[in-house]
């Protein structure tokens, strides 16, 4: 696993004593440190992680995943702790899934000493890390980190490797409507749609304006313009032009991420995040990343 600028994770001895050790092993990858034992567990004994963060998983993609396990084998092991009788998931939750799915019996696995802080703290920290977390999980396991640990937004910045005001920021989405809390969390609205909704007084209005943004794919810019009008006491035009220009963007974008995906023979996403966009290519080993650049080679010359 790749470190980010700042570190993941450098303040989680503040947090929870002696768990940095952890926490670096952690960042090396899940083969484990030199001499780390690697067993073979069978996938029916292993439990899931109570304090996973993670909610939504990409079927498409555990499919995927599942067909390069059936080709090439598990490639990095789970990290798993014993509790008495019991084998509990820390990391490596859409391997477990994409295993059970091609019909494995056994997974790799590492076994380390962890305490229940620590496990929703590392589940958390390598979901931010890979960005597996839409805004919503990402909010909830800041919230629950904070209360299992009795920690300050920023004491829990430092220990996830986050600015104060992104902790703090992020929690507060919590206050939204379920309506929009559930936008959030299908990824139709990012954290920067939840932020600028949420200095509308309304809740009527600020839920319209949510599920219209959703609907027409309005950027972040557009969303702070129009709520701040609202909290202005402006109440929107009946007539207002509606942006048709955002929406058949949105249906360019998809179908560019269904060309490239079938091309390409792998998942393809792209988000449009107000003036900042991103691609998404998917994949599974360094052998299949291999094949992707290959096949752009071949397209591109």
């Amino acid at each position: 696993m790749s470190k980010t600028k700042g570190g993941l994770g450098r303040g989680l001895g503040a947090l929870i004593p002696d768990l940095n050790e952890n926490i670096d092993k952690l960042k090396k990858g899940d083969e484990g440190a030199a001499g780390e034992a690697v067993y073979d567990l069978p996938l029916a004994d292993i439990l899931p992680n109570p304090w996973q963060p993670r909610h939504e998983f990409d079927e498409e993609a555990l499919t995927d995943l599942a067909d390069s396990i059936r080709r090439e084998g598990v490639l990095s092991p789970i990290l798993v702790v014993r509790r008495e009788d019991d084998t509990l998931l820390v990391s490596g939750e859409r391997r477990l899934r994409a295993a059970k799915i091609a019909g494995l019996e056994t997974i790799p696995a590492i076994v380390r000493q962890l305490d229940d802080r620590a496990m929703a703290t590392i589940a958390l920290v390598e979901n931010i890390q890979r960005a597996d977390l839409n805004a919503l999980e990402e909010a909830q396991g800041y919230a629950r980190l904070m209360a299992d640990t009795g920690q300050s937004a920023a004491q829990v910045a430092e220990a996830v490797g986050k600015s104060r005001a992104h902790v703090a920021n992020m929690v507060r989405l919590l206050d939204l409507p379920e309506e929009v809390l559930a936008l959030l969390a299908e990824g139709r609205l990012t954290a920067g749609h939840g932020r600028a909704l949420l200095g509308i007084p309304d809740p009527a209005d600020l839920v319209a304006l949510a599920l219209e943004a959703a609907q027409l794919g309005y950027s972040v810019r557009q969303v702070e313009e129009l709520a701040r009008s609202l909290k202005d006491g402006n109440k929107p035009d009946a007539d207002r032009k509606k942006p048709a220009k955002a929406a058949k963007g949105q249906e360019v974008y998809q179908e560019i991420s269904r060309q490239l995906s079938e091309n390409l023979q792998t998942k393809v996403r792209i988000h449009k995040r107000g003036p900042v966009s991103e691609l998404k290519i998917e994949f599974y080993s360094e052998d299949d990343l291999t094949r992707i650049l290959e096949l752009l080679h071949q397209q591109l010359h």
